[in-house]
């Protein structure tokens, strides 16, 4: 893939397992992706029906992962392998202090013979100091030729 700006589609699958229940949750979108060669910025908007909309902004370098909500919703969250890190979580109920550890991360790019590019997050959470729950991640990218 040439480096730069392409509109792209998203299709973002997150799973959420504790003890007691597995919440699965899609969310697609269109959105751009900027690439240089040192990261790849992924871009789009989540609308909803329930509440307003959340602008994120995935940063994916070789080392690390963030993401970054704003709207609805707001955090920054970071994704380090083998490290623990911490950020706010805010949302119209108030706010919630969440312990990340990444367990793996893997970041198929986009290519001329890779059409469609796929971020792959596993990690563990613990909310307010709260039980640890276990998350996959699946973003899915390809080009919006449309």
């Amino acid at each position: 893939m040439q480096r730069g700006k392409l509109f792209v589609k998203v299709s973002l699958q997150t799973e959420i397992d504790d003890a007691h229940d597995k919440q699965q949750t899609t969310v697609e979108a269109k959105g751009e992706l900027f690439e240089t060669d040192r990261q790849t910025v992924i871009r789009f908007t989540e609308k909803s029906d329930e509440q307003s909309d959340v602008a994120t902004m995935i940063t994916i370098k070789s080392d690390q992962v963030s993401i970054k909500r704003s709207g609805a919703v707001e955090m920054n969250q970071q994704f380090r392998p083998a490290q623990i890190t911490e950020t706010i979580y805010r949302h119209q109920f108030g706010s919630i202090r969440m312990e990340t550890e990444t367990l793996d991360f893997r970041y198929k790019p986009l290519t001329s013979t890779n059409t469609t590019a796929e971020l792959a997050l596993d990690y563990s959470t613990k909310l307010d100091g709260e039980e640890e729950r276990a998350h996959k991640l699946l973003l899915t990218i390809e080009e919006d030729k449309s």
